[in-house]
C-alpha cells in the first residue's frame, strides 16, 4: 500500500510522516527561540535601554512583543496541522475502502 499524499497549500505533495516531522521541527525551533528569549532578553534589553536611541527603542519594542508573535504563529501552525491531518485521515479512509 503506497503512502497517502496530500498537497500542502495545493502545491507540495507530502506524506503524513514527512508532515509530522516538519511540524515537530517547527515546534522545537519555536520552543528554542522562546527559551532563548526568556533566558537572554532581560540582560540584552537592559544594555539596549541604557544606550538610549530611537532605533534601539524600536528594537526593544519589537523584542518585547516577540513571544506573542511566536505564540501566535504556533497557534496558526496548530490550526493548519488540524486541517491537514484531517485531510490525511479522509484520504486514508478513501484508500482503505474496498474497490478504491
Amino acid at each position: 500500500m503506497t503512502p497517502v499524499r496530500v498537497k500542502l497549500y495545493g502545491l507540495i505533495p507530502i506524506t503524513r510522516r514527512r508532515y509530522v516531522k516538519q511540524l515537530v521541527v517547527a515546534l522545537v525551533l519555536s520552543a528554542a527561540l522562546l527559551l532563548g528569549w526568556w533566558l537572554y532578553w532581560p540582560t540584552v534589553r537592559g544594555s539596549l535601554e541604557a544606550s538610549r536611541s530611537e532605533v534601539l527603542d524600536g528594537v526593544v519594542r519589537f523584542w518585547n512583543f516577540a513571544p506573542y508573535l511566536i505564540l501566535g504563529i504556533v497557534a496558526l501552525q496548530m490550526i493548519e496541522a488540524w486541517v491537514v491531518l484531517r485531510r490525511f485521515r479522509r484520504k486514508e479512509a478513501e484508500q482503505a475502502k474496498p474497490g478504491a
